[in-house]
């Protein structure tokens, strides 16, 4: 599995992941209630973020991919793969290990 940090750098995504993200930050904004009661945990602070239950990855066909963390409740995992699916057509969804 190729790393997040390669995936986010290749500019065959760039105009996708900027539109994915946006749909990203409305999904946050509608659960914030559930992200404000959590701890972020890049800093240790409230609220946490959606970032943090996301990552980029290329799939076996070398094509960008999603994978989510368990941790995030599944209403809010089952909209991020929506719009990610939205956005990439061609997309495979993975839960994060």
């Amino acid at each position: 599995m190729e790393s997040h940090i390669e995936v986010m750098y290749d500019d065959r995504y760039h105009d996708a992941r900027s539109k994915f993200e946006i749909l990203i930050y409305q999904i946050q904004s509608s659960y914030q209630v559930w992200f404000d009661k959590r701890i972020n945990v890049m800093t240790n602070d409230f609220p946490d973020k959606i970032y943090n239950y996301y990552r980029y990855y290329y799939n076996d066909k070398h094509e960008i991919a999603l994978s989510i963390k368990e941790e995030l409740p599944k209403v809010i995992s089952r909209e991020c793969s929506q719009a990610f699916d939205s956005i990439f057509l061609s997309s495979v969804v993975i839960n994060a290990q």
